[in-house]
């Protein structure tokens, strides 16, 4: 089900008032950041069972990469202030969210999209060069979409040609199309390679509820 209307609050009939938007979008990160507790909790619709002994995902699609960089983004607007600093839960050794999949190089579930967020709030040599590894890593991989394979992580080339404006990035994002290309099968305009096929069905359940609610 697309919409859920216990989800969702009424609409009201005041008109628009900026000032109040901002006390609201104040309030919910001041909430976000009172909530943090080495990452944030999992979200029921997340979670295979109850919440109590749930990992704390870390990740950008499901957990507090995510919401890190969410909350980067209203500050760099003027929207909050930030009391909390998010670079050291960055920096922690990565542990994967989904150790039973082939993670690592995954922009959303995997160990690119936390150090990109890192890039944007520390930027350093070592983890730039990290970067580099992961992306080029995942030039080739058979999962031709946007959560696992090169289309995430050509974003990440993007990004980070935007930031640096360094040639690599680009030729990264390059090659990744380039192999993308010529992966694609015209007469059924879709890719040769299988996108779905290695999802845990415990992953599938997560990813699903996720994309449905």
């Amino acid at each position: 089900m697309l919409y859920s209307p216990q989800a969702h609050d009424r609409l009201i009939e005041d008109e628009w008032d900026p000032d109040r938007v901002r006390a609201s979008i104040r309030e919910i990160v001041q909430d976000a950041e009172d909530s943090f507790d080495d990452g944030w909790p999992t979200h029921p619709q997340d979670s295979d069972g109850g919440i109590d002994g749930e990992p704390r995902f870390r990740t950008v699609y499901m957990g507090g990469a995510g919401v890190v960089r969410a909350l980067d983004s209203l500050q760099s607007r003027g929207l909050a202030e930030l009391r909390r600093a998010h670079v050291p839960y960055l920096q922690m050794h990565y542990e994967p969210d989904f150790p039973d999949e082939d993670h690592e190089r995954s922009l959303w579930m995997g160990e690119t999209g936390i150090r990109l967020v890192l890039q944007r709030l520390s930027p350093s040599q070592e983890n730039a060069d990290r970067l580099v590894q992961l992306i080029a890593g995942n030039a080739e991989d058979e999962r031709c979409e946007l959560m696992w394979g090169s289309p995430g992580t050509m974003l990440a080339a993007a990004a980070m040609h935007d930031l640096t404006g360094e040639a690599r990035w680009l030729e990264l994002w390059r090659d990744s199309a380039a192999w993308l290309r010529n992966e694609w099968d015209q007469q059924t305009d879709c890719g040769r390679s299988t996108c779905t096929g290695s999802l845990t069905s415990s992953l599938a359940r997560r990813t699903g509820s996720r994309a449905t609610s």
